[in-house]
């Protein structure tokens, strides 16, 4: 393993690490250090070094990573209305998992879908 790759690694494990450590403290600090967008970051520095810096690569899948947005503030929606409910954690959790899968799924139907179409 690269020396690079261990920092990218040692950098996703501190990040999963600062969000445990910060929701013992405050649910409001944990959902901001959970939003912060360290794991884009890190598929674009990922994804960078193991194409030699290709742009054409990283812009598309950053437009990927966008698309991708709207299913997790689905699953994020879901999530908020089940616990509004007084769900148990693993109904949400399987609910909010569906409802993910189901955008994701769509979504990249209609993409494929799209691009068919364009020839």
């Amino acid at each position: 393993m690269s020396t690079q790759r261990f920092y990218q690694l040692l950098i996703a494990f501190g990040s999963i690490t600062l969000i445990a450590l910060a929701s013992e403290r405050s649910h409001v600090l944990a959902s901001f250090v959970t939003v912060i967008p360290v794991n884009i970051m890190l598929g674009i520095w990922f994804l960078y070094t193991s194409t030699g810096g290709d742009t054409a690569i990283i812009a598309g899948y950053t437009r990927m990573v966008l698309c991708g947005l709207f299913p997790v503030m689905l699953f994020t929606s879901s999530c908020w209305l089940g616990f509004r409910q007084g769900w148990s954690l693993r109904r949400v959790l399987v609910v909010s998992c569906a409802v993910w899968l189901a955008a994701t799924v769509v979504y990249r139907g209609i993409e494929w879908w799209v691009s068919t179409r364009r020839g």
